[in-house]
């Protein structure tokens, strides 16, 4: 259970960064997820906007990792790159953005975003 409204905006953040690996599209997560995900944020007290933001970051953040994403094992076979030295070398990286998402998500809902 959710003890609190940032902790709804991590687990937010988490789904959608899960439900990329299976959905690449994010026009049909948002189809899938926004019917959910807008009445969530409203009954804890999180703006819509902040909602938004995590959706955003959550889909955005994995698709130069996750291996179901075509433009990128188009891109690395054109490259003559393979997925696995790609791993290694945007794994840190990712680390990195994960961490900036959550302060910024942090950030937005310390002060108030969209509300």
């Amino acid at each position: 259970m959710i003890s609190s409204p940032f902790g709804a905006i991590v687990m937010i953040f988490l789904l959608v960064l899960f439900l990329n690996f299976f959905i690449g599209s994010g026009s049909a997560k948002a189809f899938i997820l926004m019917p959910l995900l807008v009445p969530t944020t409203d009954l804890l007290g999180i703006s819509r906007q902040l909602g938004i933001l995590a959706f955003q970051f959550g889909d955005g953040f994995s698709n130069v990792l996750y291996p179901t994403n075509a433009v990128l094992l188009i891109a690395l076979g054109l490259s003559g790159v393979s997925y696995g030295k790609w791993f290694r070398f945007i794994l840190p990286i990712q680390g990195l953005l994960l961490i900036l998402s959550l302060i910024w998500l942090a950030i937005a809902y310390r002060f108030g975003y969209g509300l």
